[in-house]
């Protein structure tokens, strides 16, 4: 198994170098969608003048820049929970207030509520603290919950939990990574405000408006916050000053909601266009159309070795996101599963990645 995954990461590596190679790998917004403009704008402002510049590439604080975590907190008091800035700490991402929160709660054999797929980066990150995963809400010590979409369905699963969950006492932690991106510009309940007490809550910009910037949040429950900043401060000290003031003027320039709802069309409208590709080239994979996000999770009714497609798909000039990889047991993956990424390609270019994924299907069952 080891050597297989190893494979695949060369594969991709390889793959992602080529020039001419569609991938529906990655995850990555649309670059198109990045507000460049007022992005520069910003860039330069923070380095205008010396004492722009001193606030801009010297040390901050652990918790971050005041003035990111004040507006964090009132996109949260738009759903209803007011909270005091002092209580948002600002990560390197989302990865690192999973990292955070998983290292302060998670213990060897704790058993751990996930989705049947799931985000990787959060699954490894359970695995190596010695987690087994549970399907039952009931017999859960500790909750991984991805609210309105979750990754990599693009569908919102937290209603299969929910009734069960509120009635107990376990920890959850809440990633709302593409909370904002679902397609109705609908959101899902705030679990932070129904459960303040237990709720680890996650939120980033890397999916709404880039990832290179490296800028998450954490709110903890209040009982927790200030054993989370030591460990914050021991991780990295604080998050990338440049990045925070980068972010914050970007903010000031644009209007993040409007942001959102031209997204939303241009993602819509993206995945229908992989949809009715798949249904027209890929009829063997089945699937449930994304509600939101950046993907949908096929799966054949067949089995098929996952190298030997991936091989087949890389010759044939696409790749995607093995699906062995969202499998919180991947010792039991009896068909060919994939993350199918829509949101960084333009729909020509996904008609002819499904294209040249169904040609990798016809080789690579030809040799089966």
């Amino acid at each position: 198994m080891a050597g297989g995954v190893d494979r695949l990461e060369q594969l991709i590596r390889e793959a992602c170098e080529q020039p001419s190679m569609i991938s529906f790998a990655g995850g990555f917004p649309a670059t198109e969608s990045i507000p460049q403009e007022a992005l520069s704008e910003a860039a330069l402002a923070a380095v205008r003048t010396r004492p722009r510049m001193e606030a801009s590439l010297q040390y901050c604080w652990p918790e971050g820049k005041l003035g990111l975590r004040t507006w964090v907190a009132g996109r949260l008091a738009q759903r209803g929970l007011r909270i005091a800035p002092e209580e948002v700490i600002i990560t390197a991402g989302a990865q690192q207030a999973l990292s955070l929160t998983y290292r302060a709660l998670g213990k060897p054999g704790a058993r751990v509520l996930v989705d049947p797929v799931c985000y990787p980066g959060a699954l490894d990150l359970m695995r190596t603290g010695g987690a087994t995963f549970t399907r039952d809400p009931a017999r859960a010590d500790l909750a991984y919950l991805m609210p309105g979409v979750s990754n990599p369905v693009g569908n919102d699963t937290l209603a299969a939990h929910w009734r069960t969950l509120r009635d107990r006492s376990c920890p959850l932690i809440v990633d709302e990574a593409y909370a904002e991106l679902r397609f109705d510009g609908a959101l899902p309940p705030l679990l932070l405000k129904l459960a303040r007490d237990r709720v680890f809550h996650v939120g980033t910009v890397s999916k709404t408006i880039c990832p290179g910037l490296r800028i998450g949040w954490l709110v903890p429950p209040p009982a927790h916050l200030s054993a989370f900043l030591d460990d914050k401060t021991r991780d990295d000290l604080q998050a990338g000053t440049f990045a925070q003031t980068l972010l914050s003027g970007l903010l000031s320039r644009i209007d993040y909601d409007q942001h959102l709802r031209s997204v939303h069309g241009l993602y819509r409208e993206r995945a229908a266009c992989l949809v009715r590709s798949l249904e027209r080239h890929l009829p063997q994979l089945s699937f449930h159309p994304p509600e939101g996000g950046f993907s949908l999770f096929a799966e054949s009714g067949r089995r098929m070795d996952e190298l030997a497609f991936f091989e087949a798909c890389v010759a044939c000039g696409v790749i995607y996101d093995p699906g062995s990889r969202f499998v919180a047991e991947p010792e039991h993956v009896p068909t060919l599963k994939l993350r199918l990424c829509f949101s960084s390609l333009a729909e020509d270019a996904i008609e002819q990645g499904v294209a040249r994924l169904a040609a990798a299907w016809a080789r690579a069952a030809a040799a089966a």
